[in-house]
């Protein structure tokens, strides 16, 4: 039914695929060349020996043999050239020693400038815009939350300081008169003079603090350290690096993630309840640094800065001695008048004195009782009563008058009862709470003759240690001689309105500027003139002229020196820049003067503070109560040291025979008392406190 058949083949082509071409090709790129070659530089070499290098000879001559054994040496053709050139060049040394072919001669290392130009005009805009701010919104609202959400701001600058590399300045805001409590905002401004992104509207740097600032000091070896003393008591040190730490002076960014604040220390009956109005960083005799601050409730008190300012490490209290008995006030029901420190300073050259301005005007030579003690640290001391204490409480016991020191340990031996103490150390001599009277003693030594207002500016001389200066709101301005008698050496009328600092500079020994709460700032110099300024120009943030030429003249004569037994008198000057002052000449102020005359005196454009620059003597910072500060520098007859100028300042300084005579007397009274009261220690236990 089914057959088998073979059909041929059937081929369909597809409708939808389409065939596939394929090519075969091959791309490359131009052959490319290459070439090896070597480069070499060359280096010349030199060999060279000095006259006492041993040398050799090359193997071949010499076979290694030393130069100076193949060639002997001739000491009799060495000491005939010495004794033929000995002889001509000792005529030379001698006639080069002699020679006064270069007598005078000065090295002028930039060129000399005859006028006094304004470098920087330093202000904070954030701070105007913030006082602009409160202003518009107390004029608008003043019953709204708004207006009392944020305390004001200070308006003026209280101090000025420059680090002691001369590369950051530091400015501080702070208001003079306030009505009880501070009750203001204020921050430390810190600005990089040296740094190329100076801004001179913006400051590198801000402080916050929550009252206002009334003095600035800056470590005298490390630049980045910066303290301050507030209205509330308290002191407050900073680190203004930031967190590396850098010794290099700089001020970091404003915005810092760490803070900058390293120390403070606290506001209590034993430290300071009231207004600092100066601190000062002073050298000791093991070449470390304290922390000396002066308060207007009579104390001065000296820190240490490794301890973070917990504690004083000690102390003393403005008195009234026999010489000065002051305008003081009661303190703790006691019959001591402590008076209000306002300015102290401190010389460099001496680790044992220091000068105190009162508020009344009295100016007082204190002493630092303390000494390096010789003793181990680790020592322990006791009492019949089994009392322990440490060697740095025995440096302050050792030194209190016998009733004082019986009731300090007195508080000791309660607290330790009390407390379970065996070793009373500082922290926990502060912490017995004795009596600051006790604690404290009187460190008023001599009395120089006062002021007729507060001393609001005391100036030791970096090149002298005996001399010094003072200034008032009395107008006047006095150079005194710590071992003279109490008189004034040169007595000054620069303005007669209120001064408020007074600087030496940091480059000439005779050269010193004060300011006055008109806005001028008057340059001495006492090579040429004692009693009027030389110049005295107008340098607060009004003045709009940028140079102030110095008009001095060819003046050239000695130190005029008031003599001991005359009476001294002042003499008011006349400034070439305001010719009528003497009209408004005024009588120094009291407790009865009115707010309208101290106010036509105490405006604003007031110079508050002054700072001469570490680093270059030419640079004068002067913070005024605007709120700006304003950067001068000096022409270069005022900044570069003159010939004889120290031997002038020598004989500023000297004692003449009376005074002899009476450093004399005061030491024989001194070891007397001291006899006599060790006399009275043995005899019995009755001893008058001073």
């Amino acid at each position: 039914m089914f057959e088998d058949s073979e059909l041929g083949v059937i081929c369909v082509k597809s409708v939808w695929r389409s065939q596939i071409c394929k090519e075969d090709k091959s791309v490359g790129t131009r052959a490319r060349k290459s070439r090896n070659r070597a480069s070499q530089t060359s280096r010349p070499t030199v060999t060279m020996a000095t006259q006492t290098e041993q040398q050799y000879l090359p193997e071949e001559e010499g076979e290694g043999k030393s130069l100076s054994s193949t060639i002997p040496l001739d000491n009799k053709i060495l000491q005939q050239f010495i004794l033929r050139v000995g002889p001509l060049m000792e005529h030379e040394l001698k006639e080069a020693s002699e020679s006064r072919a270069f007598d005078g001669y000065k090295v002028v290392w930039e060129e000399e400038r005859d006028t006094i130009n304004k470098m920087y005009t330093l202000t904070d805009q954030d701070k105007i815009r913030r006082n602009k701010q409160q202003e518009k919104g107390a004029n608008t609202n003043s019953s709204s939350s708004n207006s009392n959400s944020s305390r004001p701001l200070a308006q003026s600058f209280s101090d000025v300081e420059w680090s002691c590399n001369g590369s950051v300045l530091a400015a501080s805001f702070g208001e003079r008169h306030h009505v009880g409590w501070c009750e203001h905002d204020s921050f430390v401004a810190c600005w990089s003079i040296m740094s190329r992104r100076l801004n001179s509207k913006k400051p590198d740097m801000k402080l916050p603090v929550p009252c206002c600032v009334g003095c600035l000091a800056f470590h005298p070896t490390q630049p980045t350290i910066l303290a301050a003393g507030l209205f509330s008591g308290e002191i407050r040190v900073w680190n203004i690096s930031g967190s590396d730490g850098g010794g290099g002076g700089g001020v970091e960014s404003s915005e810092q993630e760490d803070d900058p604040l390293i120390a403070t220390s606290p506001v209590d009956d034993h430290f300071h309840r009231e207004p600092i109005t100066q601190i000062s960083w002073i050298a000791t005799a093991r070449g470390d640094y304290r922390l000396a601050s002066i308060s207007c409730d009579g104390l001065v008190l000296f820190w240490r800065l490794s301890d973070k300012l917990k504690y004083p490490l000690y102390g003393s209290s403005i008195l009234p001695n026999d010489q000065y008995h002051g305008h003081g006030v009661k303190r703790n029901n006691s019959s001591y008048k402590i008076l209000g420190g306002v300015s102290m300073a401190f010389s460099k050259l001496d680790f044992v004195n220091y000068v105190v301005g009162t508020e009344g005007g009295g100016v007082l030579r204190c002493e630092r009782k303390m000494r390096s003690y010789k003793k181990k640290k680790k020592q322990i001391y006791k009492d019949t009563n089994l009392l322990k204490w440490d060697h740095e409480v025995e440096q302050v016991l050792r030194f209190l008058p016998r009733r004082s020191r019986d009731s300090v340990k007195n508080s000791m031996r309660k607290y330790a009862t009390k407390t379970g103490a065996k070793i009373i150390r500082l922290e926990e001599l502060y912490a017995s709470r004795p009596n600051p009277l006790h604690l404290f003693p009187p460190a008023s030594k001599q009395a120089f003759e006062k002021h007729g207002g507060p001393v609001y500016g005391i100036a030791a001389s970096p090149f002298h240690r005996n001399i010094f200066l003072t200034c008032s709101t009395d107008g006047s301005l006095r150079l005194y001689n710590m071992l003279r008698n109490p008189r004034p050496v040169v007595l000054m009328e620069p303005s007669p309105a209120y001064l408020f600092d007074v600087q030496w500079s940091t480059s000439r020994p005779l050269v010193f500027a004060v300011a006055d709460a008109t806005g001028k700032i008057h340059i001495y110099d006492l090579g040429v003139e004692t009693i009027s300024p030389i110049i005295s120009f107008q340098a607060s943030s009004s003045s709009s002229s940028s140079s102030v030429v110095e008009s001095i003249g060819s003046k050239k004569g000695g130190i005029r020196r008031l003599a001991d037994n005359a009476t001294t008198t002042t003499t008011t000057t006349t400034t070439a820049t305001t010719p009528t002052q003497q009209d408004n000449k005024r009588t120094p102020p009291t407790s009865s003067s009115s707010s309208s005359s101290s106010s036509s005196f105490d405006g604003a454009g007031a110079i508050v503070a002054l700072s001469f620059s570490p680093r270059d003597g030419s640079i004068l910072a002067g913070a005024d109560d605007s709120g700006q500060v304003v950067v001068w520098r000096l022409s270069t007859r005022l900044s570069s040291i003159q010939e004889g100028e120290l031997a002038l300042l020598e004989s500023l300084g000297a004692v003449d025979d009376e005074d002899q005579k009476l450093q004399a007397s005061r030491r024989h009274n001194r070891s007397s008392s001291s006899s006599s009261s060790s006399i009275s220690r043995t005899s019995g236990p009755e001893e008058k406190e001073k």
